[in-house]
């Protein structure tokens, strides 16, 4: 029996991934909790942020929304799903389905 389940380039494959979100969720905690260091401004460059767009609308184009989080809002009726025959899927998208299933085949006989 062999002394470890996966091989080497296995191991370093997933380590990389692993590494990389790492880097990029701390990346991306240090832009939330410093905006003001991240921003790029380039001289002649156009400032395309949300704020600039809501401030260039005129007060008739200005509409509110209310943010609700789905714990405080009233529960919804769910959808019987039991009469609905099979979903038709496109070549495309029978093609990926087949490449995802063989992907997972293949890295869980690795």
């Amino acid at each position: 029996m062999k002394r470890f389940a996966n091989k080497r380039w296995y191991n370093i494959v997933n380590w990389i991934i692993v590494i990389l979100l790492f880097v990029l969720s701390l990346l991306l905690a240090a832009q939330v909790a410093m905006p003001d260091y991240f921003q790029i401004h380039k001289k002649g460059a156009i400032d395309t942020t949300l704020t600039t767009e809501l401030e260039e609308l005129t007060r008739g184009e200005k509409r509110l929304f209310a943010v609700v989080h789905p714990l405080d809002d009233a529960p919804e009726e769910k959808v019987d799903t039991d009469h609905l025959g099979p979903m038709p899927m496109t070549r495309t998208v029978r093609i990926c389905l087949f490449a995802l299933r063989g992907y997972v085949l293949l890295c869980s006989a690795c």
